[in-house]
């Protein structure tokens, strides 16, 4: 990884305002450009900032000895939380005894949401409220806390993971 791209994920994940103005190096305006086009980071006027895609690689970007167009994005990240939520179902829907409909919504649909849209550490925050707070008000608040913490794009993105999760809809 050349150590321009480096400098600015380690800034961006140590929540350092990377800012493109004419005192921008070449070095590191060159990264900036990769890795907007690697879609890692996204830019509002001058401020650039990291995607969910960005969240969730920066620890093996910044480790990696790969270049950006070496690496596997598609590798699956491995993630804190565990697998004990599988059979468990949320939802169902009767609408009467002769003609009801079951909507279920397997857990492991949120999981996979999840997994595709937060870093490892955002995943270990979420599983350490899960662990942490037994009363589901409690749980509730806290996890619209953190998950406000992620920024909105994050949430969006999670959302949008779930709803258009093809095994919701019996596919």
């Amino acid at each position: 990884m050349e150590q321009g791209i480096i400098d600015v994920l380690k800034k961006l994940k140590n929540d350092i305002p990377v800012v493109r103005t004419k005192e921008t190096t070449n070095v590191e305006d060159k990264a900036i450009e990769k890795l907007l086009a690697f879609d890692i980071i996204s830019q509002n006027r001058h401020q650039v900032k990291l995607t969910s895609k960005g969240y969730k690689f920066i620890d093996k970007l910044i480790n990696t000895n790969k270049s950006l167009e070496d690496f596997n994005f598609s590798e699956p990240i491995a993630m804190g939380i565990t697998n004990n939520f599988n059979q468990v179902t949320i939802g169902q829907v009767n609408q009467n005894t002769t003609n009801s409909v079951l909507e279920k919504m397997n857990i492991k649909v949120v999981v996979e949401s999840l997994k595709e849209e937060l870093s490892e550490e955002q995943l270990a925050e979420i599983q350490n409220i899960i662990e942490t707070y037994n009363k589901p008000d409690e749980q509730k608040n806290k996890m619209i806390e953190k998950l406000k913490t992620f920024g909105l794009n994050v949430i969006s993105n999670i959302v949008a993971g779930i709803l258009t999760n093809p095994s919701l809809y019996g596919m």
